[in-house]
């Protein structure tokens, strides 16, 4: 019994990478979510040990981040019918680098740096749901009734899975470099998530 389920979750891979639209979804998600492991690593310690932020004013923080990710989840609809999937999925990734850069570059812009991290909170979470909600539709519109859990696990096994991949290492070299270089591949790697969605023609289809 054990080797037709393995060659089925096989397939459920080979699935994912035979179809384009979702392939490049798939790869632009695993790049998103190994950047937010990156911050959510070193982001803290920049934070509370570097920028000597007070626990309360992160906290604070991540209410600012939580406001920010319900209205882009809210958003995210709307705007993938009136600008295209395509488009939304690449502006939001390469919006993301701009945003990050803000809480890196918060003492050297003008103003109180609680400004722009609050700033970078809610647009980097605003950015972020947009890219977990638009899209989501594509698979069941591609994938059968029949396979779509299966091949629905396989996808997620490779976007969740890069996550303590990307933590891990990540955690290790900034001990070594500090966090500012991560926070640095923070910002490139979600600017790289657009690079699948802008090489895949397929996704203009989708709104």
């Amino acid at each position: 019994m054990a080797q037709p389920e393995h060659r089925k979750f096989s397939d459920d891979f080979l699935t994912l990478r035979r179809t384009p639209a979702l392939w490049s979804l798939t790869i632009s998600s695993a790049l998103i979510n190994a950047g937010v492991m990156l911050g959510n690593t070193v982001l803290p310690v920049f934070l509370l040990r570097d920028l000597d932020i007070v626990p309360a004013l992160f906290a604070a923080l991540g209410i600012v981040s939580a406001v920010g990710a319900i209205l882009g989840a809210a958003l995210a609809p709307r705007l993938s019918a009136q600008f295209g999937l395509r488009t939304l999925r690449t502006a939001a990734a390469v919006l993301s680098i701009p945003a990050v850069a803000m809480a890196i570059a918060c003492q050297q812009l003008p103003g109180h740096e609680l400004i722009w991290l609050a700033a970078q909170s809610m647009s980097w979470s605003f950015l972020v749901a947009i890219a977990s909600v638009a899209g989501a539709e594509v698979l069941p519109r591609i994938i059968p009734a029949e396979t779509l859990a299966s091949v629905g696990s396989a996808q997620r096994t490779i976007t969740l899975g890069v996550m303590p991949v990307a933590a891990l290492p990540g955690g290790a070299l900034a001990g070594f470099t500090g966090p500012v270089l991560l926070l640095w591949m923070w910002a490139l790697l979600d600017g790289c998530a657009a690079l699948p969605i802008l090489c895949t023609a397929e996704l203009k289809a989708y709104r």
